[in-house]
């Protein structure tokens, strides 16, 4: 008689079989042809990783090429981030360590699998800037951008896409820009996501759909003020535009304090934008950020493609600078800016830009050293919100109504355009002036390509306002500003300096920003510091250096309502 053997089961089979019954059980949305859900692996109470499911059918000759995420925000190689990768209903080839082929049965159902780990030991802090190299999986938190997370099928930005959360612990508050209502591929790989216990979510109507605002950490302006500020500006820039609608998800979570340093920043996404912040920034900047990012849904995202790789940074004048003017623009135009506050903007930007390093750049330098010196990384900001005031007055000089009807008309055509036949950013600029008559060619040849500095007309914002040719001191903080982050403590000080004179010394630590602003000698500069016997006080001075450099400022001559109304585009 043959002894009954009993069936032994690998951990290989039953994950194999675990995904099996994750394609049964696992309904595709009515609509989507691409499925991705989420899911947390806890370990004691803790977030060790986040697993990914893909489903989607293979096309007609049964492939799929599937991009893991590479490069983003000056980083490289973020599928170094995922782990664990299978498939089901497919064979899969690795040409190369980013790309994935499957091949199937023509149409057939393929499920992807893996797992991602953090870019991160410990929670971001404020020398680390923007969080860019990668995932943040944290014990008690998970933040993303979809750059740094997502594999997607070439070829197949446009198809309907469904995301969702599953498996979460009930007290992990959870938002993500991908959430219902569904969107595309290309949508869903420029999400946000923030998830976690401590999480806290705001919700606000705006123009044309709802807001979330998701909150984690401390954070220098109240939730509610914080998610006000979105909600005004994000319906008064949807009613300038005249389109858009939607709902609209921002997440902010705090970078963790490191002494010496502050930090914020943020980055566009398809259906909202990611912020982060030390706990001391000034809240002024954390609201112009907003109106920055969320000019991005339309400049250049519907105004013009953008160079592939390294490329893109050389239009970086138009697409980070034109959202600048954008940003002053609109902001005056809701009257959600005073006269002084626009004033204060553009007086800042003339300035740093004039004591700039590297004011004189050429534009090619802004390919190479963007990511390398801040200098440069600043440049195309600066330079090229400073351009399109040049040409808003040109054009109000022929009589076109300024710089505004032309980039609503490069919206206007990006969206009539054919998917295939997509504009360039740079040459739907060059049409839509060409159209109001304006030839910008070789205005861009000598002050962007050439890097030659502009100087703007007196009468640029009519009789609202004149612009000063003045000489001011150099910005000098008086001490070694990049010593002093890398070593966590106030480092060379300059004995000759103002800094030094205010009771600035080498060995104190800053403990918190108080006031000051970049490039701007005539701002008194305040930090909050723990002193060499221990005590924290508030030391403040004028970042003023030896030498003085010339520059324009504005300086107001007119009543606040035709200030408003002029600074505005009216």
């Amino acid at each position: 008689m043959r002894q009954a053997v009993p069936l032994r089961f690998g951990p290989g089979y039953l994950r194999l079989l675990l995904v099996a019954v994750a394609v049964l059980l696992w309904p595709n949305p009515a609509g989507a042809k691409v499925s991705y859900r989420i899911s947390p692996t806890m370990r004691a109470g803790n977030l060790v990783s986040v697993g990914v499911e893909i489903r989607l059918k293979a096309d007609a000759a049964g492939h799929v090429t599937l991009d893991l995420p590479d490069s983003y925000g000056g980083e490289k190689e973020h599928w170094r981030h995922l782990r664990n990768f299978a498939v089901v209903g497919a064979r899969a080839d690795a040409p190369d360590v980013h790309t994935r082929v499957l091949t199937a049965r023509p149409g057939a159902l393929i499920t992807i699998r893996y797992d991602v780990v953090s870019a991160y030991a410990e929670d971001p802090n404020a020398t680390d800037g923007n969080p860019y190299k990668g995932p943040i999986v944290r014990p008690t938190w998970f933040a993303a951008l979809g750059e740094t997370w997502l594999a997607t099928p070439r070829g197949r930005d446009d198809e309907e896409v469904s995301f969702r959360w599953s498996g979460w612990p009930k007290d992990w508050h959870r938002v993500s820009s991908a959430d219902p209502p569904h969107g595309t591929v290309a949508e869903l790989a420029e999400n946000t996501l923030l998830a976690g216990p401590g999480v806290r979510i705001v919700d606000r109507p705006i123009t044309g759909g709802t807001l979330r605002v998701a909150f984690r950490g401390k954070l220098p302006v109240a939730d509610a003020s914080f998610a006000d500020s979105v909600q005004n500006i994000v319906s008064a820039q949807r009613r300038w535009w005249g389109d858009q609608a939607g709902p609209y998800t921002v997440t902010l979570f705090e970078l963790a304090p490191k002494p010496g340093s502050t930090s914020s920043g943020g980055t566009g996404r398809r259906r909202g934008f990611a912020m982060y912040a030390t706990s001391d920034v000034d809240a002024g900047n954390l609201v112009r950020t907003i109106a920055h990012e969320h000019l991005h849904n339309w400049s250049p995202r519907r105004m013009g493609a953008m160079a592939d790789g390294d490329e893109e940074r050389l239009d970086y004048w138009a697409s980070e600078g034109f959202t600048d003017f954008l940003t002053a623009r609109t902001m005056a135009w809701a009257g959600l800016w005073t006269p002084q506050q626009f004033q204060g903007n553009l007086n800042t930007v003339l300035a740093r830009l004039a004591s700039s390093p590297a004011r004189l750049a050429p534009n090619s330098r802004i390919r190479t050293d963007f990511w390398k010196d801040d200098a440069v990384g600043q440049l195309p900001y600066d330079r090229g919100m400073v351009f399109a005031l040049l040409l808003d007055h040109r054009l109000r000089a022929l009589g076109k109504g300024g710089l505004d009807p032309a980039l609503k008309r490069m919206r206007d055509h990006w969206v009539h355009s054919p998917a295939g036949a997509k504009p360039m950013l740079r040459d739907n600029l060059i049409a839509a002036l060409d159209q109001a008559g304006l030839d910008a060619r070789p205005l861009i040849a000598r002050y962007i390509e050439a890097g030659e500095p502009i100087t703007l007309a007196p009468d640029l914002f009519g009789a609202c306002a004149v612009v000063d040719n003045v000489m001011r001191p150099a910005f000098d903080p008086g001490f070694d500003r990049a010593q002093s982050r890398a070593k966590g403590i106030i480092t060379g000080v300059d004995k000759r300096g103002k800094a030094y004179a205010a009771g600035l010394r080498d060995g104190m630590v800053r403990t918190g920003f108080v006031s000051g602003e970049e490039g701007n000698s005539s701002i008194t500069l305040a930090y909050r510091v723990k002193d060499l016997d221990g005590r924290e006080r508030v030391i403040e001075w004028k970042p003023e250096g030896a030498s003085s450099i010339p520059m324009q400022q504005v300086r107001l001559t007119g009543d606040a309502n035709a200030c408003r109304q002029r600074f505005g585009g009216n």
